[in-house]
């Protein structure tokens, strides 16, 4: 038996860490896994007569992360100040906007949670990172499709499973955060509570944002993370439902963007606004999920790592949207 440590790129959440270690469980061969994304490093125990690194290495380069077999210092150095200079260049170009904007459009403050630019935003980030959306669930989704099969052969009953999967997932988005909203309303007693409140989720997603852009672990820390064994169970009842249950069970599955989505409407601090922010967040992510068998998972991964710094963006400018206002109602 031989344990190794292997350096990982593109583990962004605890869904990403079950998807690796399921996978890997699989394989005969393997004894034991252990993902940490926020240390970018998959734990592997395997039987060297039975199965080989390489192997290893191709299996979770397939499921669209990256090891990094030269890791030396000198490149870890090179990431770090690129990281940096990455995550400052976006926050200040965000700022900026921000700032521009809201000074010099007449009765329009972008900053200004309940206006049009607050829900723009969390819908261009559903849009932007509903390619990741196909690497975490698009699997999911193919297997549940293809289990539900119609006795006709019409294009519409061949559409039907996808439909109830999608309708599913964005009626649970929607669901939660309107929870999520009424948690908030519930938190804001008074408008210094709503301000301070305001402040702390806003100062929360924009180091998320950061935590996007750079592979520094204190960013990543602060992330919220669903407990793995919740995670695992909600992949065991995904197995054995339909369609439509399985979407509604999505809105509970660990996942980075959608965390994000999900603190966001915290934020509001509204049953009204958590739940319309949610709902936008997933019909953003239905076309490309709709269009997911004319995807290959390649053109997916390419994409995507060069969005993420798109995507970073419209956190960053979220947390600034919930930050100023907090400090605008104090």
């Amino acid at each position: 038996m031989i344990k190794i440590s292997l350096t990982t790129d593109g583990m962004t959440c605890v869904g990403c860490e079950t998807k690796i270690e399921n996978k890997l469980r699989s394989i005969t061969g393997i004894s034991s896994v252990e993902a940490d994304f926020v240390k970018g490093i998959v734990d592997v125990e395997f039987d060297f007569n039975i199965i080989n690194l390489e192997s290893i290495i191709e299996i979770i380069n397939s499921l669209g992360y990256k090891v990094v077999v030269d890791n030396d210092n000198s490149n870890a150095r090179k990431d770090l100040l690129k990281s940096i200079v990455i995550f400052v260049m976006v926050a200040l170009i965000i700022i900026l906007i921000s700032v521009v904007a809201s000074s010099t459009v007449d009765g329009f403050n972008p900053l200004d949670l309940t206006t049009d630019a607050g829900f723009i935003a969390v819908f261009l980030f559903g849009l932007i990172t509903s390619l990741h959306c196909v690497g975490m669930c698009g699997g999911v989704q193919l297997a549940v499709c293809a289990s539900s099969k119609s006795e006709s052969n019409s294009k519409h009953s061949k559409l039907k499973p996808t439909i109830q999967y999608n309708l599913g997932r964005v009626i649970s988005y929607t669901l939660v955060g309107a929870v999520l909203g009424s948690i908030g309303a519930t938190v804001v007693t008074s408008i210094d509570v709503g301000g301070s409140f305001r402040i702390i989720i806003g100062a929360l997603m924009i180091l998320m944002g950061l935590g996007m852009l750079t592979k520094l672990p204190f960013f990543q820390k602060v992330i919220p993370r669903m407990p793995k064994l919740f995670g695992n169970k909600i992949n065991d009842k995904i197995g054995k439902s339909g369609p439509f249950i399985v979407g509604l069970l999505m809105g509970l599955r660990p996942c980075g963007p959608l965390q994000t989505a999900q603190i966001y409407a915290l934020g509001t601090a509204s049953l009204f606004f958590g739940a319309f922010a949610m709902f936008l967040f997933a019909i953003s992510t239905v076309p490309i999920m709709f269009a997911f068998g004319l995807i290959s998972s390649s053109l997916n991964q390419r994409f995507a790592d060069k969005l993420v710094i798109i995507g970073a963006a419209i956190v960053i400018f979220m947390g600034i949207n919930l930050f100023i206002l907090g400090i605008s109602l104090i």
